[in-house]
């Protein structure tokens, strides 16, 4: 029986991440799916990641650019709603 190797599972999982977080910065719509489909709405979700409802909204609306930091907060939002 193989144990696994927790420092490439964590390596792997990064990979995901990045490769998400890129994928959000390119389609930030995908920021409203994510909210629809967990049944968030924006206050909710601004509220968790710690930034207003407009800014939450100009992300959606690609009116502003999403920042990394913000991008990675949503997707481990995403990660932990996806495990229920």
């Amino acid at each position: 029986m193989k144990i696994p190797n927790q420092k490439n599972e964590n390596a792997q999982l990064q990979a995901v991440i990045t490769v998400n977080y890129r994928e959000l910065q390119v389609n930030p719509k995908a920021i409203r799916e994510f909210r629809t489909k967990y049944g968030l709405n924006q206050n909710e979700l601004a509220q968790v990641l710690g930034i207003t409802r407009q800014n939450l909204s100009y992300y959606e609306r690609e009116i502003r650019a999403l920042p990394e930091k913000i991008a990675m907060r949503i997707l481990k939002i995403w990660e932990q709603k996806s495990k229920f």
